[in-house]
C-alpha cells in the first residue's frame, strides 16, 4: 500500500513538473501576441495651459495606441504664448468634461489613465490656507519661530496657482484633497491611479504643531536643546538631537502625509497611487513602501561603454550625475520586500539635449531601469500637441521627446515593443534576490555640520553620497561581484520576514535602534541568518534615556552574537560565509553583463544586458541542463547549448554589446531558432558608391546623388546639412555560387539614427539599436542583389536652421526655452550632427547553430 502511494506521488510529481515546463513554456509565447496595457510603456503628458480638445485628445490617443504605448499620465502645466483664451481652469466643470472623455477613450483603445493630483509640483495651489502652507523654522534671539516658506508650485498649470502643501500635516493633506474629491464625485470613471512627485518642497524643515509632536515622539522638550541644530554646535548631544529632529520629519511625512494620502485616493474610488520618494527627508524605503506603484527617476545619461554608443557632451554630470542601479533599488526594494508587484519609473528625463537622442541611447537606459528591478516604464516624456499645429509643437523642458512630432516617432513602436515583451515577462514573475542589506538611516540623520539640519534623500545625493559611507560601498562591492539582494528598513525587518533562503546582512555602522535589534534577534531565533559585516553597532540614535536603550542594546546584542555571523570588515570573510550559506555570486558580472535573476513557478529567470565593451561571448554555469535564450528584440527563442565541465553544467551565451536576452532554466523551446553565430572567412565590403534619394522629411531634396558611405550625408552641404527624415542608400551587388550557400550577416556599423533594410524586394525588421546588424533569413540572397537602406536621422539638424532664420517656435510662457545645461536654447551657432551610414555596410559569412548538448 505505501508502495503504491509513494508511486502515485511520483507519477504526479512528474506530472505537475511538465506541467509547469508546459505553462512556462505558453507563458513565453504569449508574449509574441499580445500584451495589456500595464505591459506596454506608458508615457508622461503634458497639458501646457490645459488648452486641450476631445477631437485632438482621441487623435492623440490614438496614434499613441498605434505606437504602442499602454497609457498616459496627465501633467497640467504652464501653457502657450498667444493661447491663453482656451486656457481650461483646472478641475473646473470643463476640464472634468475633458479628463471623462480621455479615460473613454483611453479605455475604448485599451489604454489606461494616470493623472498628477495636482499640476506642476509639489503639491499645492489656490486656496490653501495659511495653516496648511509649508513651513520652516527659525531660532531667533533664542525663539523657535516657525512661518510660512513662501514657496509656489513650480510649473503650475492655469488655476491651480499657488502655495506648496505643508508636507508633514495630515489636516493639510486632507484639506487639499476635498477639491479632487469634490471634482471627482460626477465622474462614471476615475484615473487608474494618482501620483506624487519626487520632493521637491525647498526650505520647509517643520509644520506648525512641530514642537508638540517631536515632544510626544521622542520624549522631551526640542527648545531645552534648539541650540544643537545649529551647524556650528559643539554640544556633545548635538548628534543626538539632530538624529531626533530627522526621525521626527520622517515620521511625520511617512505617518501623517504620504500614508494619509495613500488612503485618501483609495477613499475616492482612485485605486491605485504610485509614489515618488526620493527627495523626501525620510526613510525612502518606508516611504516608496506606502505607494500602490512605488516610482524611481532615470535622470539623465549613464556611462556606459558600449562601442558605438552617443553620449551628449553637453550634458553636466558634476552638475546632475548619472542614473545609478543601486539608487533605483530604494524603489524596487520597498516592492520586493513588501509584495508589491509593480516598480515604475520616470525614464530618460533629460538623456540629451532636445532633437537629439535616438533610439539606440534610450535602450540600453531601459535595461538598466530592468536589472534594476523596475518593471513599469513611464517615458518622461509627451507634450499634447494638436497635429495641425507646425513643428516642432508645444514640448515641455525638461525631457526626451516621444511625441508624435519626434523624428523617432515612426520608429518608436520598436521600442514600446520590446519593453512590452520584456515587461510581460518582469510583471509576472517574482523577485529572487539572495541579500537584505539594511539601510542604516540613523547613521545618516546623526550627522551634523550641515548647512541644513533637514536631511533630503534625492537621487543625486544618493548617486554621490551613498557611496561615502559604509552602506553604499558595500552594496557597490555586492553588485559589481553578482551578488542579489535587496535593501531593508528598520521597520520592514520588524513587520516582514525573509523569504525562506534569504540572509540579513548589517553593514559597518555606529547606531542602531535597540527595537532593530531584537528584530535581528527574533529572525535568528526563527532560522534566518543574520551577517555582520563588521562588529555589531556600539550605540543608539537619539537623546532621550539612550544610556538606558544603550545597555539594553547591549543586552540584546550579547544574545545576538553566537547566533550570527561577524564579517570583520572583510569582504573575504563575507564571501566565506555567504558561501557556507547556499549563496554563491552569479557568473555574468564577471563577463561585463548586468543581470536580474527573478522566479516564475519556481523556475528561474535572468534577464541580461550587455552595457560594456565586453564581447558577451562565454560559457557560463548554470545548475539546469535545460536552458531557453530568448531575445525580446529579435522576438526569438531557441535551446541553449549546454555542456559538463569538471561535473558542472554551463551554457553558452552569446550577447553582444548593446544586446539584451532572457534565460529560462529547466526549459527547452520548441522553437529551433539558431542562436549561435560563428564568424567564418570571406567578408564582403560594400563600398564604392550608393544612391542616395530621398523619402521624406525636410526640406525636401529633389536630386537623387552618388555618394560613399562612412561618412555623414551632413558633408553634401546644400539642403543634407539642414535635413531631417529619411534617405535611402541603395545600391546592387553580386556574390559567386560559393558564397549562395552560405549564412551571412549584414553589419551596419554606425548607424545615425535607424535603418530599415530592405534587400531583394523583402523589408527586414527595423534595426534601431546597437548593434545594428541583421542575420539574412536563407534564400533571400541571389547571384544578382539590390539593397535599399532606409535612413532615419534626428531633427536637430532642422532646428539649427530654424534657429538660423529666427522662425518663431518657443513660444512658452514659463522656463523658455532652455537646453540641457538649463541655459537659453540657441541651435543656431551648432554644428551639424551627423547623419547616415557612419560605416560602411558588410556581408559578414557566419556558421549558424542550432542547440546541442555536449
Amino acid at each position: 500500500m505505501r508502495s503504491d502511494m509513494k508511486q502515485d506521488r511520483t507519477i504526479m510529481g512528474i506530472r505537475k513538473g511538465v506541467l509547469a515546463l508546459a505553462a512556462l513554456f505558453c507563458w513565453m509565447m504569449a508574449a509574441a501576441y499580445s500584451f495589456t496595457a500595464t505591459e506596454k510603456p506608458w508615457t508622461y503628458w503634458w497639458w501646457m495651459g490645459s488648452s486641450v480638445k476631445e477631437a485632438d485628445i482621441t487623435e492623440q490617443l490614438e496614434g499613441m495606441s498605434r505606437a504602442g504605448l499602454g497609457g498616459v499620465h496627465i501633467i497640467p502645466i504652464y501653457g502657450e504664448k498667444g493661447d491663453e483664451a482656451n486656457y481650461i481652469p483646472y478641475l473646473s466643470e470643463r476640464w472634468m468634461e475633458v479628463l471623462s472623455h480621455t479615460i473613454r477613450e483611453a479605455d475604448r483603445l485599451g489604454m489606461g489613465v494616470d493623472m498628477t493630483m495636482g499640476t506642476g509640483w509639489p503639491f499645492g495651489g489656490p486656496d490653501i490656507p495659511e495653516e496648511f502652507r509649508a513651513q520652516r523654522f527659525r531660532i531667533e534671539q533664542g525663539e523657535f519661530k516657525i512661518t510660512p516658506t513662501g514657496q509656489k508650485v513650480k510649473r503650475a498649470a492655469p488655476g491651480a496657482e499657488g502655495f506648496v502643501l505643508d508636507p508633514f500635516s495630515r489636516e493639510a493633506i486632507e484639506f487639499y484633497a476635498q477639491r479632487f474629491r469634490d471634482a471627482l464625485a460626477p465622474l462614471e470613471q476615475r484615473p487608474r491611479a494618482f501620483y506624487d512627485d519626487s520632493y521637491e518642497v525647498y526650505g520647509a524643515n517643520c509644520t506648525r504643531d512641530f514642537l508638540e509632536q517631536f515632544r510626544t515622539l521622542r520624549g522631551y522638550d526640542l527648545k531645552d536643546y534648539q541650540g544643537c541644530l545649529d551647524p556650528k554646535s559643539s554640544d556633545p548631544a548635538a548628534s543626538r538631537v539632530v538624529c531626533d529632529y530627522c526621525e521626527t520629519i520622517s515620521d511625520l511625512i511617512r505617518d501623517r502625509f504620504a500614508a494619509r494620502w495613500v488612503e485618501l485616493c483609495h477613499q475616492m474610488g482612485v485605486t491605485t497611487t504610485r509614489y515618488e520618494a526620493h527627495g523626501s527627508p525620510g526613510n525612502l524605503l518606508d516611504l516608496y513602501a506606502l505607494a500602490d506603484i512605488p516610482e524611481t527617476e532615470s535622470f539623465g545619461a549613464s556611462t556606459f561603454k558600449i562601442p558605438g554608443l552617443r553620449h551628449d557632451p553637453k550634458y553636466e554630470p558634476a552638475r546632475f550625475g548619472h542614473p545609478d542601479p543601486l539608487v533605483m533599488k530604494f524603489a524596487s526594494s520597498a516592492a520586493h520586500v513588501t509584495g508589491k508587484s509593480l516598480v515604475s519609473s520616470e525614464s530618460t528625463t533629460w538623456l540629451g539635449d532636445h532633437f537629439s537622442v535616438s533610439l539606440s541611447q534610450i535602450k540600453p537606459q531601459i535595461d538598466e531601469l530592468f536589472t534594476a528591478g523596475i518593471n513599469h516604464i513611464f517615458f518622461h516624456g509627451t507634450t499634447y500637441s494638436p497635429y495641425w499645429k507646425d513643428f516642432p509643437g508645444r514640448l515641455f523642458y525638461a525631457s526626451t521627446h516621444y511625441g508624435h512630432t519626434s523624428h523617432f516617432f515612426e520608429e518608436l513602436p520598436a521600442l514600446t515593443a520590446y519593453i512590452a515583451e520584456c515587461q510581460h515577462i518582469l510583471q509576472q514573475s517574482e523577485p529572487d534576490n539572495d541579500i537584505l542589506i539594511y539601510f542604516p538611516i540613523y547613521d545618516i540623520w546623526s550627522q551634523t555640520g550641515r548647512a541644513e539640519v533637514i536631511r533630503m534623500l534625492d537621487v543625486h545625493y544618493l548617486a554621490d553620497g551613498l557611496y561615502t559611507v559604509p552602506f553604499g560601498t558595500l552594496a557597490r562591492s555586492l553588485w559589481s561581484r553578482g551578488y542579489t539582494f535587496d535593501y531593508i528598513s528598520d521597520q520592514m525587518l520588524k513587520e516582514r520576514a525573509p523569504r525562506r533562503g534569504q540572509v540579513v546582512l548589517v553593514p559597518p555602522m555606529v547606531h542602531i535602534p535597540h527595537q532593530t535589534m531584537e528584530a535581528l534577534l527574533a529572525l535568528a531565533e526563527k532560522g534566518t541568518p543574520v551577517i555582520f559585516m563588521d562588529d555589531l553597532p556600539g550605540d543608539v540614535p537619539g537623546l532621550f534615556q539612550h544610556k538606558e536603550r544603550r545597555q539594553r542594546l547591549f543586552q540584546i546584542e550579547e544574545a545576538l552574537r553566537p547566533m550570527s555571523y561577524s564579517c570583520g570588515g572583510s569582504q573575504e570573510v563575507l564571501t566565506y560565509t555567504l558561501e557556507r550559506l547556499g549563496i554563491r555570486p552569479e557568473p555574468f558580472k564577471a563577463n561585463g553583463i548586468d543581470f536580474i535573476r527573478k522566479k516564475y513557478d519556481g523556475k528561474t529567470i535572468y534577464f541580461l544586458a550587455n552595457l560594456s565593451d565586453r564581447s558577451g561571448d562565454c560559457w557560463v554555469p548554470c545548475k539546469s541542463r535545460k536552458i531557453t535564450l530568448f531575445d525580446p528584440a529579435a522576438q526569438t527563442r531557441g535551446t541553449a547549448q549546454t555542456r559538463r565541465v569538471n561535473g558542472q553544467t554551463e551554457f553558452h551565451l552569446q550577447l553582444a554589446p548593446g544586446q539584451s536576452i532572457f534565460v529560462f532554466c529547466g526549459t527547452d523551446s520548441e522553437a529551433d531558432y539558431p542562436v549561435y553565430q560563428l564568424q567564418a572567412d570571406g567578408i564582403v565590403t560594400l563600398d564604392g558608391d550608393w544612391r542616395l534619394s530621398w523619402k521624406s522629411g525636410v526640406p525636401k531634396i529633389g536630386e537623387e546623388r552618388l555618394f560613399e558611405t562612412g561618412k555623414s550625408w551632413t558633408e553634401l552641404g546644400e539642403s543634407y546639412d539642414i535635413f531631417s527624415g529619411k534617405l535611402i542608400y541603395s545600391r546592387t551587388f553580386s556574390l559567386t555560387p560559393e558564397q549562395l550557400r552560405g549564412h551571412w550577416r549584414l553589419d551596419l556599423g554606425d548607424v545615425r539614427e535607424t535603418a530599415r533594410v530592405t534587400l531583394n524586394g523583402t523589408t527586414l525588421p527595423l534595426l534601431w539599436h546597437i548593434p545594428f546588424a541583421v542575420t539574412l533569413p536563407d534564400g533571400l540572397l541571389r547571384a544578382e542583389n539590390t539593397l535599399e537602406i532606409e535612413v532615419t536621422n534626428l531633427s536637430y539638424n532642422r532646428i539649427i536652421d530654424m534657429d538660423r532664420r529666427k522662425v518663431p517656435w518657443k513660444n512658452f510662457h514659463e522656463i523658455n526655452f532652455v537646453n540641457i545645461q538649463y541655459k537659453n536654447f540657441d541651435a543656431s551657432g551648432d554644428k551639424p550632427l551627423d547623419s547616415g551610414l557612419l560605416s560602411v555596410p558588410k556581408l559578414i559569412p557566419v556558421r549558424l547553430e542550432n542547440s546541442r548538448r555536449k
